[in-house]
């Protein structure tokens, strides 16, 4: 195992002083960001572009083909998802009613039970 060097001179510390601020400023940063991935990396590269997109209703899932077809970056529609809600602001979308429903003309409440339609007895 290596020994460390436990003293340093005047002139080595001067010497790392300015980068050992720029590795603070650094860490800082980072802090301040929360954690990072290549992925998230890549997307805050191109966050107007998706942004614009999602704007203009393209679907996660289109975004993450279209990512992949021309930057050969593999990024799920999960991922762009959690990033646009989190990084872009854009509002969590609620789920339409589901095919069933729409056609045993059923509805839900709130508590979770179904009501009939009696309209079709």
């Amino acid at each position: 195992m290596a020994k460390i060097k436990t003293e340093l001179s005047k002139s080595e510390i001067e010497a790392k002083k300015e980068a050992f601020k720029q590795k603070l400023n650094d860490s800082i940063n980072n802090s301040k960001v929360g954690k990072s991935s290549p992925a998230k990396t890549f997307l805050l590269e191109i966050q107007e572009l998706i942004k614009k997109a999602i704007d203009n209703g393209v679907s996660y899932k289109q975004l993450s083909k279209d990512i992949l077809d021309v930057y050969n970056f593999k990024v799920s529609e999960q991922t762009i998802r959690a990033f646009a809600q989190t990084v872009l602001g854009i509002k969590k979308q609620k789920r339409s009613k589901s095919v069933e429903d729409k056609v045993n003309n059923t509805t839900t409440t709130v508590d979770g039970r179904v009501k009939s339609n009696f309209d079709d007895i």
